[in-house]
């Protein structure tokens, strides 16, 4: 038997559900309680209940005591005691996965209860199960009625801490929906209120969470590091055991948006869960090159989702196969996969995820060489991203991200944004994840930059023919920029005379790392172009030498990789890019064209395939290969110097002017654009300037040949 609890300690129970207050003396004696004594009195459980969902973020201890209310109010015919206990009951449906149970609960009462603050609560909870049956903008709806009823609350302190609750709940509906910018200020404005009175600061550990996801969600790494690792240390403080290893978790994600794969592991293993992202694991198996783990992974999470089983949705599950077909090379599939995606996602409403879906549609249409498919995406997520100040997708993937922008630069695809994007998330160049000026970092750098200067070429070779010149400016912190020269010799029956092969290219990473892959990338070259491959050719067979390098160390390599043939009738261009900057071409007209060479870096995909593109050059015509250094140089505003202003700058050189020349004229006038600004990157610059040679019968387009 339990001892029957003192009146006046139900009394302040019911007063304090009713207010939403947590009296420190109330919860001593509650502390004081045996569980039999609980179970028997509703106010008391569902005080108890409340308090441990809240507070602590326990689930599993408040479901028991809450169902029990319920159960005994209903006995008791307390309708009173009923809704308030409905209100609590919901919310552990959404916690407990059953959200039509949920919905169906409270569909009664959404329209019944009188009191405005009551009617905010069911309709919070209906929100979450919403959310939960991926109805988001139903899901909208109900959050956005709640915040309606509580404008009708009378009672200001009831108003409040609605007001917390729903909007930094709501901000993950915004997200979905695809408002992050509206995300990012519910959840701020959710934190503020949080902070503005001490009875509200047990709060705050959910609101630092949520502001830290909406920041990550909108690509504010830094800002989400902050908040996130303020809501683990007030999770601490409150002991709130679920969600301290919810902010872990977020925090890993963070890191590993930030490529820092091994502390975002850590980080996943320390919380021992992926929070809110069910697609977490899956997902780092990708970003590791683990494609068959991955694709198992993929395989299970869809037949679950089919079933209507599992956290993961089916066009999530799609969406992450088509990443592992992707990176497979295997572009047909993945586009099948995200055009799937594509659509239930816009039928859902999930418009965050259509614009992710879209991005690498585009990604698929470049591995396919489908321009118009690369345009559509690209435009897409672009349009969204400016409209919603997006610095990032879901399950960010630089590798096939950069080349995209780089192809929108390139097209005048909404370049203002994709501008933003390369200076937030591609410009930056922090050398490594040591403290500044520390003796790792400092003797890494310095065995980094020797490496680099004996593996570069002093001069290029002389050329019969051609005036070339080139230049590598090395960062402050070492980057993995590389030029080589390989002259090959005639091959009569084929008319040609002479021929030299120039590559230019960057390793995605900077110190030692980059350094040690830069190595065997010049090594391998060598090899690779000792015989008379054409461009296609040469990288494909670099890709393969160096996959098993790139898929271990989460780097990859882009490269322009261009031959000068000349033949019986003048020179021809033959030239690929794989992630690098087009070759710029001036005709001695002094028309200004970039070539379309865009493509994924090396090691970026584990088949890859690239496109030929061929150009007949003549006497006074100029070639400019470039790594993207150049047009990614800063100003001390942070504006890109960019293709258009280097195109006009090389446009405007006289007609006569000699390779040394125009690579001091670009040099000079990319000096005086970054004036002021630290030099982030390495920049390489060469100029081949045809001196001799016949061109007949010239196209006025390049010559575009599909090698696959």
């Amino acid at each position: 038997m339990s001892a029957t609890p003192p009146t006046d300690l139900v009394s302040a129970a019911r007063d304090a559900l009713r207010h939403r207050r947590y009296p420190p003396a109330l919860l001593e004696r509650f502390d004081a309680l045996d569980q039999n004594t609980l179970v028997h009195e509703p106010w008391l459980a569902l005080f108890q209940g409340r308090r441990l969902c809240r507070m602590h973020s326990r689930f599993a201890d408040a479901t028991p005591l809450i169902d029990q209310a319920l159960t005994l109010f209903r006995e008791r015919g307390d309708a009173e005691g009923e809704v308030w206990a409905l209100a609590e009951w919901v919310v552990m449906r959404y916690h407990e996965h059953e959200f039509a149970t949920g919905l169906a609960g409270i569909a009664p009462m959404l329209e019944q209860t009188a009191l405005p603050y009551l009617s905010a609560e069911l309709h919070f909870g209906a929100f979450l199960c919403l959310i939960g049956q991926g109805r988001v903008q139903d899901a909208v709806k109900a959050g956005e009625a709640a915040l309606a009823a509580l404008d009708n609350e009378e009672d200001l302190w009831l108003q409040r801490i609605g007001r917390i609750q729903m909007l930094r709940n709501i901000a993950s509906g915004y997200h979905y929906a695809g408002q992050m910018r509206r995300a990012v200020y519910a959840a701020a404005y959710a934190m503020k209120l949080a902070q503005g009175d001490d009875e509200t600061a047990y709060m705050l550990p959910w609101c630092a969470y949520e502001l830290g996801l909406a920041y990550w969600r909108q690509g504010q790494l830094d800002a989400a590091s902050e908040v996130l690792d303020m809501a683990r240390r007030l999770a601490e403080t409150w002991q709130h055991q679920k969600l301290w290893t919810w902010a872990v978790a977020a925090q890993g994600h963070v890191l590993r948006d930030q490529d820092r794969l091994d502390a975002a592991l850590a980080a996943y293993q320390l919380a021992g869960c992926w929070a809110e992202e069910p697609e977490g694991p899956a997902f780092i198996q990708i970003r590791q090159g683990r494609l068959a783990e991955a694709r198992w992974s993929g395989e299970v999470c869809l037949a679950l989702a089919e079933e209507g089983k599992g956290w993961m949705s089916v066009p999530q599950s799609k969406l992450l196969l088509a990443l592992v077909e992707l990176v497979s090379g295997q572009p047909e599939a993945a586009l099948a996969l995200l055009e799937q995606s594509i659509a239930i996602y816009a039928e859902q409403g999930y418009q965050h995820y259509v614009a992710t879906a879209e991005l690498y549609r585009a990604a698929a249409g470049l591995a396919l060489g489908r321009a118009e498919l690369v345009t559509e995406g690209i435009a897409h997520y672009l349009q969204f991203a400016a409209r919603e100040e997006v610095f990032t997708s879901a399950w960010w993937m630089p590798e096939l991200i950069g080349p995209l922008l780089l192809f929108a630069l390139q097209h005048g695809i909404e370049v203002g944004w994709a501008q933003r994007l390369l200076e937030a998330r591609f410009s930056a160049g922090a050398a490594a994840w040591y403290p500044a000026g520390s003796a790792h970092r400092t003797a890494e750098l310095e065995i980094a930059s020797r490496v680099q200067q004996i593996l570069l070429p002093e001069l290029p070779p002389v050329m019969p023919d051609l005036d070339i010149v080139g230049r590598v400016l090395p960062a402050v912190e070492v980057g993995g920029d590389f030029v080589g020269y390989y002259p090959q010799g005639a091959v009569p029956e084929d008319g040609v005379q002479r021929q030299i092969g120039i590559a230019v290219g960057d390793i995605s990473g900077k110190g030692l790392g980059a350094a040690l892959l830069l190595s065997g990338t010049v090594v391998a070259l060598n090899t690779v172009t000792t015989t008379a491959a054409g461009p296609p050719e040469v990288a494909e067979a670099l890709h393969l030498a160096m996959q098993p390098y790139t898929s271990r160390s989460q780097m990859n390599i882009a490269l322009c990789y261009t031959l000068l043939v000349q033949q019986r009738d003048g020179w021809l261009l033959r030239t690929i890019g794989a992630g690098a900057v087009p070759p710029l071409l001036r005709r001695a007209t002094g028309e200004v064209e970039w070539l379309d060479t865009v493509g994924f870096p090396l090691g970026a995909l584990v088949t890859q395939r690239y496109q030929e593109v061929c150009v007949k050059l003549a006497p006074g015509d100029v070639v400019l290969l470039l790594s993207d250094g150049i047009v990614e140089a800063m100003s001390a505003e942070r504006e890109l110097f960019g293709f258009d202003r280097l195109a006009d700058i090389v446009r405007g050189l006289g007609p006569h002017q000699d390779a040394y020349g125009i690579l001091t004229s670009v040099l000079e006038a990319v000096g005086r654009h970054s004036a002021g600004a630290d030099q982030h990157d390495d920049m390489t610059l060469v100029v081949v300037r045809v001196l001799a040679g016949v061109a007949s019968g010239r196209p006025d387009q390049p010559v575009s040949i599909n090698t696959k």
